[in-house]
């Protein structure tokens, strides 16, 4: 019994191997050969990169992964958060901090009772804007008939950018600051700010 071992590195794909064993006794000969077939299971998979998101806090977004390219075999997709099966290209979160989510995409082949995997990952990062603000009580006034006065908002705590929205009653008024000046006044009226 002889062995053949190769070293070449073989790609995914069916390979033919002959042999030819040679006898000779005396001026006489006599050949036998013999075939071998050799099939290489090789699972392409690769995924795209995914673009890290931005939302605001109690909103959610939904997450792809795509393919590079065209893979080989039965392919499997895993999240970290748990999702998982052969149609979970995405997965819609609500995350309410800063979070990271991974996918692992593996593609299995299998043929004559061998079974070959491959796989790939990706990470994205969703990040979660929570801005807050609150706002001091505002003391009511009196004045006089046709008299002036201002009405000025102060905040207790805040995070990003400020903006004012004044309404006397159900009106919105054109003011966008912390203080709104009041002329020329003849009625009793409620005014608040967001």
């Amino acid at each position: 019994t002889q062995g053949y071992t190769t070293s070449n590195t073989l790609t995914g794909g069916t390979y033919t191997y002959t042999v030819t064993a040679t006898a000779k006794v005396g001026n006489c000969t006599k050949t036998s050969t013999a075939t071998a077939t050799l099939t290489v299971l090789d699972p392409q998979v690769k995924l795209q990169n995914i673009d890290n998101e931005t939302i605001c806090y109690g909103n959610s977004v939904t997450l792809n992964a795509q393919l590079d390219g065209t893979p080989t075999g039965t392919l499997n997709y895993i999240w970290s958060n748990g999702t998982n099966g052969a149609d979970a290209t995405s997965i819609t979160v609500q995350p309410t901090t800063n979070s990271d989510y991974t996918v692992t995409v593996t593609a299995t082949v299998s043929e004559n009772g061998v079974t070959c995997t491959k796989s790939d990952n990706k990470s994205v990062t969703v990040v979660v804007n929570n801005p807050k603000v609150t706002l001091n009580t505002m003391a009511s006034k009196t004045v006089c008939y046709n008299g002036s006065t201002s009405l000025t908002v102060t905040t207790n705590s805040y995070d990003g950018e400020l903006s004012y929205v004044w309404k006397k009653g159900t009106e919105t008024l054109s003011e966008t600051s912390g203080t709104l000046t009041l002329d020329n006044l003849t009625e009793t009226a409620e005014y608040s700010v967001v």
